[in-house]
């Protein structure tokens, strides 16, 4: 097959690709990779985390490329030490509000209980991966690479990165392999 066919067949499919989740709500598409988002602004923090693309603000100490202001916000706390969220229970501080009020499920019960074992956890999702790593073990993740099986997709990505030499950035999803055979395409 030539190179101008396989570029019209990849033409077709990125364009058929881009008709489909027009379809399901996605008005605005990547052009470097076709993925598609309902929101303006998703696409642009897309293309600048993504691709380097996309209109951006940048950070004055370092090449940093935020996709908007707020995010720049975040990132400038890095160079000034700036720890605006405090944790009332124990003292820790925060750059960020989001992994502050993670923070604080910790002091909260255990509401999560595993019916197998006398564990408990926070979240619903810590739950699910004690089941599945321990009791269950209904899915593996697997290396896009070599195919080699992992109870967890952090694991899948630190063999990525050390064997394959793949960084995060570039690694896409994780395929998830159900049990018995049947794969679930929608990955972490």
């Amino acid at each position: 097959m030539s190179d101008k066919n396989k570029k019209n067949i990849y033409s077709d499919i990125v364009h058929m690709s881009h008709g489909i989740q027009r379809h399901n709500g996605c008005r605005y598409i990547c052009e470097s990779c076709g993925k598609g988002f309902p929101v303006f602004n998703e696409l642009n923090i897309h293309k600048v985390t993504r691709h380097g693309t996309g209109q951006y603000v940048e950070c004055n100490h370092c090449q940093y490329k935020a996709p908007c202001k707020f995010k720049l916000i975040e990132h400038l706390r890095l160079h000034t030490g700036e720890r605006p969220f405090t944790c009332e229970k124990c003292g820790l501080t925060f750059r960020r509000r989001a992994i502050w009020k993670k923070h604080l499920v910790h002091h909260s019960e255990k509401t999560f209980q595993c019916q197998q074992c006398p564990k408990k956890f926070y979240r619903l999702s810590s739950l699910k991966e004690h089941m599945n790593n321990v009791h269950d073990r209904l899915y593996m993740f697997s290396c896009t690479k070599c195919g080699c099986l992992y109870a967890k997709t952090r694991t899948v990505r630190r063999h990525l990165l050390e064997k394959h030499g793949i960084p995060r950035e570039l690694q896409g999803k994780i395929l998830r392999v159900m049990k018995g055979g049947n794969n679930d395409f929608g990955a972490k």
